[in-house]
């Protein structure tokens, strides 16, 4: 860990470059504990199937919402093994683009998110680059509630933000936010991909 920190602190990574790389760590901690959580929750579901012939007609439906439970918790455990993924992708691609020696010049301006908690069920998406997003879309799971009532956009210049709501469910398996944009207006502009869990209130 001490190196992780020694290696952010060099001269050649901006203040952003630095923040991303923090999240993602941070995605990755959260994974961990997600699935160490999985991990006691089906140790504890497999005692309690040892027991499942002496168990009452009413112990056995309390059984099969602790399986369901499980059911869900594996779910959210493999959505955030996708997203650690996704956060050592972002880390590889920002160290790809750390030059071996600093030269003069001006780095190409870039896009970059953040995404926190606003009130109530409102999030808000900062572009904290240096470039305009173009086309930015906001999208959820298909068990979250939103994202919608979508306020701001679709093209984001540097230090502008959007806005919208989103809520989580009983039912919701994955509560990741995905923000896609354009480098550059037009149709035919690839459209590049950034994802985020949706932060929680506090």
């Amino acid at each position: 860990m001490s190196g992780l920190w020694a290696w952010l602190s060099q001269d050649g990574m901006t203040t952003v470059d630095r923040w991303q790389v923090g999240a993602a760590v941070a995605q990755i901690a959260m994974a961990v504990v997600a699935v160490a959580a999985l991990i006691v929750t089906v140790l504890v579901a497999r005692n309690t199937l040892k027991k499942t012939e002496e168990l009452s007609d009413r112990d056995r439906a309390s059984l099969e919402q602790i399986e369901q439970a499980t059911e869900a918790r594996a779910q959210r455990s493999e959505n955030a093994a996708a997203l650690t993924i996704d956060a050592l992708d972002r880390i590889a691609s920002i160290l790809e683009r750390q030059p071996a020696v600093m030269g003069p010049g001006v780095a190409p301006g870039k896009v970059s998110w953040r995404l926190i908690h606003s009130r109530a069920a409102r999030y808000c998406l900062e572009n904290t680059g240096d470039a305009t997003a173009y086309s930015v879309e906001v999208s959820g799971h298909d068990t979250l509630i939103g994202p919608k009532a979508i306020e701001g956009g679709p093209d984001l210049e540097a230090g502008e933000a959007l806005t919208f709501t989103a809520m989580r469910a009983m039912q919701t398996t994955d509560s990741t936010i995905t923000v896609t944009w354009q480098a550059a207006p037009g149709d035919d502009q690839e459209r590049l991909q950034w994802r985020y869990p949706l932060p929680s209130k506090g």
